[in-house]
């Protein structure tokens, strides 16, 4: 765990200056079970806010749960008409995330 948050620092320090950099990326479809990353993904987003207090924090999922809401923006990953579902359902996920939201 103190190799990812050093690699995150490392990261953010090489590339500050970069005008390309929009966001920085936390994970890509990290699972709630076993070893539940929240606490740790809310570590890693604090250090990316000091690090570089100007850029938002981004992550990408393709499931609900709490790791949904730490940074500060979410890209879904959806694989409708690839595994199994259609295109149609796109909008039956886009509810489910909606009614996950926390109030």
């Amino acid at each position: 765990m103190k190799m990812v948050k050093k690699q995150l620092k490392e990261m953010i320090r090489q590339h500050y200056n970069h005008p390309s950099i929009c966001f920085w990326g936390l994970f890509n479809e990290l699972k709630e079970q076993g070893d539940n990353p929240v606490e740790y993904i809310k570590e890693l987003n604090a250090i990316a806010h000091q690090e570089d207090p100007t850029r938002p924090t981004t992550s990408a999922s393709n499931q609900e749960g709490a790791l949904n809401f730490i940074t500060d923006h979410i890209a879904w990953n959806r694989y409708d008409g690839w595994y199994g579902a259609t295109p149609l359902r796109l909008p039956h996920g886009w509810m489910l995330l909606i009614r996950t939201i926390p109030k």
